[in-house]
C-alpha cells in the first residue's frame, strides 16, 4: 500500500518495526520507547521538509486542481491543489524550479530555495499567484481536470455526473468570473 499511497494519493505511509517480535510484551514497551525515542522524534520532524502554500487565480481566489510540478521530478500522478488551493511538496533542502499551471491562466515558473533548518517545525511557506490569460473564456475556467486523488466521474452522464462534476469545479472563482462579466 505504501507505493500506491505515495504515487496515487500523494501521501506517505510507513511501516516501522522496532523489535524482532511483532507483538512485544507490554512490560517491554517503555524500554523500546526509550531506546528509540530520540530517533523516532527526529524522523517525525522530517515530514516538515519541503514547501507548502496555496495557489491563487487572477482574482486572488484559491484554486482547486492547479498542477504544482517540480522541474526534473516527473510524477506518474501530478500533484494538484486541494479544494482550498493548498499544496505540499516533500523536498530535501536545495534549489528547485516549480511550474504551476491552471486553465485560463499563464503557466507560472518560479525557483525556490528550500532551506535546511533542523529546528524548523514547518515546511517553507510559499504561495503562487497566477495571472489570467487575456484571451481566456469562461469555458477555460469551468473545465475540471481530474486528479489521481479524486474519484472519477460516474459513467453515463446524467444528474449523477453533474453533481460529481460540481465537486471538482473551481466554485467561488467561477462565480467571481461570471459576476465580473455582468458588471
Amino acid at each position: 500500500m505504501q507505493d500506491y499511497n505515495y504515487v496515487w494519493a500523494q501521501c506517505l505511509e510507513l511501516t516501522l518495526e522496532l523489535s524482532c517480535c511483532k507483538f512485544p510484551q507490554p512490560k517491554e514497551l517503555p524500554a523500546l520507547w526509550m531506546d528509540n525515542k530520540k530517533a523516532l522524534l527526529a524522523y517525525i520532524r522530517q515530514v516538515h521538509l519541503g514547501v507548502k502554500g496555496q495557489v491563487f487565480d487572477g482574482w486572488g481566489m484559491p484554486v482547486q486542481n492547479a498542477v504544482v510540478e517540480v522541474e526534473g521530478r516527473r510524477n506518474i500522478c501530478p500533484f494538484r491543489t486541494n479544494q482550498h488551493g493548498e499544496y505540499y511538496r516533500l523536498l530535501l533542502p536545495g534549489i528547485y524550479t516549480f511550474k504551476v499551471s491552471y486553465p485560463g491562466h499563464e503557466v507560472l515558473t518560479e525557483t525556490l530555495s528550500v532551506p535546511y533548518d533542523p529546528e524548523q517545525y514547518s515546511a517553507m511557506k510559499h504561495d503562487f499567484k497566477l495571472q489570467r490569460v487575456a484571451s481566456a473564456t469562461i469555458s477555460d475556467q469551468a473545465e475540471p481536470t481530474l486528479s489521481c486523488n479524486y474519484s472519477l466521474l460516474p459513467q453515463g452522464g446524467g444528474a449523477a455526473a453533474g453533481s460529481a462534476w460540481s465537486g471538482l469545479t473551481v466554485g467561488f472563482s467561477l462565480v467571481t468570473v461570471l459576476q465580473s462579466l455582468m458588471d
